[in-house]
């Protein structure tokens, strides 16, 4: 290895980290939008919902990387905020699934709009080719690490 990629590579680390960090602040505050308390967990599993609709528990809690029991926790927090259901699966009636109850899609439709908002400010200079690329270049990136 050169050591020109070796730097591009620590600073891809540097940047990427930097991301992350953001990330998860932007993830934890928007937990404690939805209730003072709920973690970033909960937003991954209701963005989850939003995107993927009604999952069973167990690959919402592997999507998200946390324990049955913490699932299970969790689960019970966003039915008792009224941001989750739980219902018969349609296709095995003995098996029940999580989705987005109204509250929880409405609120959901309100905090991607702000989100939404928050980025088009930031990026505005930006083209849509510029964009365009960076989330194919993102996508690939994520994509070498899912296997």
């Amino acid at each position: 290895m050169t050591s020109q990629r070796r730097e591009m590579l620590l600073a891809l680390e540097t940047e990427i980290v930097s991301m992350g960090r953001r990330l998860r602040q932007k993830m934890q505050a928007v937990a404690h939008e939805l209730s003072p308390g709920l973690g970033m967990n909960a937003y991954a599993v209701l963005g989850s919902l939003a995107v993927r609709g009604p999952a069973r528990q167990t690959d919402l809690a592997e999507l998200v990387g946390i324990d049955k029991a913490g699932m299970s926790r969790l689960t019970v927090d966003l039915i008792a905020l009224d941001l989750v259901q739980r219902e018969s699966d349609p296709t095995d009636g003995r098996v029940q699934v999580l989705s987005l109850s109204p509250h929880g899609q409405a609120r959901i439709e309100e905090i991607r709009g702000r989100r939404e908002r928050f980025y088009s400010d930031r990026l505005a200079d930006w083209s849509d080719d510029e964009l365009d690329q960076l989330v194919t270049v993102l996508g690939r990136y994520n994509e070498a690490f899912t296997h």
